[in-house]
């Protein structure tokens, strides 16, 4: 029992870190797969990279400050 507690309070930060890590990693792999097509090798795949952080970031930071916003209502 207590252990299913501790994974319930870790389980909204394993959450972000997982947005994250896959936002990156897909934008990651779309470039690639856009250079190899294309033939610009770096290129895309550096433009996928910067893409797939800042919408990491985004989703990241909406999630976080939507939680906090819906927290703020429940308590007043």
């Amino acid at each position: 029992m207590l252990l299913g507690k501790a994974w319930k309070d870790v389980g909204p930060y394993i959450d972000l870190g997982m947005r994250l890590a896959l936002t990156v990693f897909l934008g990651l792999l779309l470039g690639y797969g856009l250079d190899k097509k294309v033939g610009t090798l770096p290129l895309f795949t550096v433009i996928g990279s910067v893409l797939g952080m800042i919408g990491g970031m985004m989703s990241v930071y909406q999630s976080v400050y939507g939680r906090r916003d819906k927290d703020n209502e429940t308590k007043t």
